[in-house]
Parts: structure tokens; C-alpha cells; sequence
């Protein structure tokens, strides 16, 4: 999860008919990705912390791996693997809910 940025060209036309559409910074960056890239993460998203709009995004196994050395027991995988399991449920119930919004938002 990062800050959004601001849109390049924002800082150098001022159109406030066209910012009307994208009130966070953070839902323009997805819906321009998803728009303009075939390659956007599925998981990628956006969230307000404070005031400050952030864009989120997966960490995929292609870019982290996680450390099994420590985990030796198999009673440790299971555990492992089931709170895996659990926040794999959470995000992708998050990730649900926040696209209904979005198409709520831009289809109404």
C-alpha cells in the first residue's frame, strides 16, 4: 500500500469539471490501470488511511516469497496455511465489497 498520486497532468491544467470524476486519487490510478493495461493486477484497489487516499496492491508470489525455514512441524504448515487460508478470504470479501461500490459509484 502506497499514497496515490496525483494525476501528471493535474498539476498543470486545472479542469475542475474533470476532477468532479475522480474524487480519490486512488480509484483514478485503478480504473485508468484496469483501462489502459492488460497486465493489472486483480487484486489491485484503493482505501483512504486518515485523509490521505492510498493505492493497494497485491504482493504476488512472483515479487515475495515467504520464509518456510522456521516451519518445520506439520502441525506449524496447517497453521500457517490456515491463517493463510483466512486473510486469502478476508481480502478477496474486501476486494468484493469495494468493487460493488465502485460500480454502484460509476454506474449510478
Amino acid at each position: 500500500m502506497k499514497p496515490a498520486q496525483k494525476s501528471a497532468i493535474s498539476y498543470v491544467i486545472n479542469n475542475p469539471e474533470l476532477e468532479q470524476y475522480f474524487k480519490h486519487d486512488g480509484l483514478r490510478t485503478v480504473l485508468c490501470s484496469y483501462a489502459m493495461q492488460a497486465s493489472t493486477p486483480k487484486w489491485l484497489g484503493y482505501t483512504t488511511l486518515g485523509q490521505i487516499p492510498c493505492l493497494v496492491d497485491e504482493v504476488t508470489a512472483h515479487s515475495e516469497d515467504l520464509s518456510w525455514d522456521d516451519i518445520n512441524d506439520f502441525n506449524e504448515i496447517l497453521e500457517v496455511v490456515t491463517y493463510l487460508g483466512r486473510a486469502t478470504g478476508e481480502i478477496y470479501f474486501f476486494f468484493l465489497e469495494d468493487n460493488m461500490k465502485v460500480c454502484s459509484f460509476i454506474f449510478s
